[in-house]
């Protein structure tokens, strides 16, 4: 019904519609006068509207990235069982999709890996914010790279999506664990994430991980792309395309420029600043906050210290899929902040027009 070149425009004009009628709703309504059945009804009309918008994309390589090559594994992992080669970092993740092959078609198969996406997300945010789960879910929908990792680098956001799901259990461990386990078994790349995240129980101090983010920059500045090559050289996630992703130059000219990119260190900055304001200024004493803004800075420091690689926007995402929790959870956990949802439609205003601005723009 929609033709492809159109596809991704529509949903972001669509979701701009449903990013301005909550701000209204927001901005016109009394705290204590919305209903809360609303944000429920709200909460479960985006998530499957999300789901079987994106899920029941057509097929393609050339609007939708990686979609086409996915496409191709599906359908030979569909004629010939057991012959994709089970790589140690993504196992599980190709286990899945041979078992799927089996049964489903691979209309059916994206359908369902939107649903993963999408609804663990919304998992993770319903177990922490409960009734404001709607909020919190409109904000990661309308973040710059939601879309992106749903139709393109699909496996990186399932594992992500797995990872917070596995944050939201933060207070049971055993299922913490189990959820961790799955995402490193979809995408090896989400040990940066996990490892930081445990860290944090451990050593929990912002102060830590700020000081750690502010050396990132000058040793990043000073040393060039050494840290490509030292961190290549490990074979971090047992992945070689770990260390291609770092060194591999061939498709520099598919990005519109490359080095060190102050514009992107300051949009990380970002929430790095409103975390600090919240953390210190505001006192904020929330451990489940303290330990995700901790994630955040030790993943975004990593992604600061490799930025010149070509692909270094895969390591950016490491850190920028949690950019809208960091941002929405001080505000909706914040129960005394006087006008807070007036507040929370200010900026998820400003949030959403940042991504519609960045998608037009390209």
């Amino acid at each position: 019904m929609i033709p492809l070149p159109y596809y991704t425009a529509v949903f972001n004009h669509t979701l701009l519609a449903i990013v301005l009628l909550t701000v209204g709703a927001l901005a016109f309504l009394r705290e204590e006068s919305l209903p809360q059945g609303v944000f429920k009804t709200s909460f479960w009309a985006l998530l499957l509207a999300v789901i079987f918008y994106m899920g029941l994309r057509p097929i393609s390589g050339i609007y939708f990235g990686d979609m086409g090559t996915y496409a191709r594994d599906f359908e030979r992992a569909r004629f010939a069982l057991g012959t994709l080669e089970l790589n140690r970092s993504d196992s599980l993740f190709l286990l899945f999709l041979e078992l799927s092959a089996a049964f489903l078609s691979v209309d059916t198969w994206f359908l369902l890996c939107a649903a993963l996406y999408v609804g663990l997300m919304a998992w993770a945010v319903h177990r922490v914010h409960g009734p404001q789960a709607y909020l919190a879910l409109l904000v990661m929908v309308a973040s710059y790279s939601f879309w992106g990792y749903g139709v393109n680098g699909i496996r990186n956001g399932l594992a992500t999506s797995l990872v917070l799901l596995g944050m939201a259990y933060r207070d049971r461990k055993a299922i913490m664990f189990v959820l961790f386990g799955l995402a490193l078994g979809t995408h090896a790349s989400v040990a940066l994430p996990v490892s930081i995240f445990l860290l944090g129980f451990v050593i929990r101090s912002p102060w830590f991980y700020l000081i750690g983010y502010a050396l990132a920059i000058p040793l990043s500045l000073i040393m060039g792309g050494w840290w490509e090559s030292w961190f290549a050289s490990l074979g971090l996630f047992g992945d070689a395309r770990f260390s291609s992703y770092l060194l591999d130059t061939t498709e520099a000219r598919l990005f519109s420029a490359t080095g060190f990119r102050w514009d992107f260190v300051l949009y990380s900055l970002s929430p790095i600043l409103f975390a600090a304001w919240q953390l210190f200024r505001r006192r904020l004493e929330d451990p489940f906050y303290t330990q995700l803004v901790n994630t955040y800075v030790g993943c975004n420091a990593f992604w600061v210290l490799v930025i010149r690689a070509s692909y270094s926007n895969r390591f950016a995402y490491l850190s920028w899929f949690l950019m809208p929790w960091v941002f929405i959870y001080p505000l909706l956990a914040d129960k005394v902040l006087p006008g807070r949802y007036r507040l929370i439609g200010v900026f998820l205003l400003t949030y959403y027009l940042f991504t519609y601005f960045m998608v037009v723009k390209s």
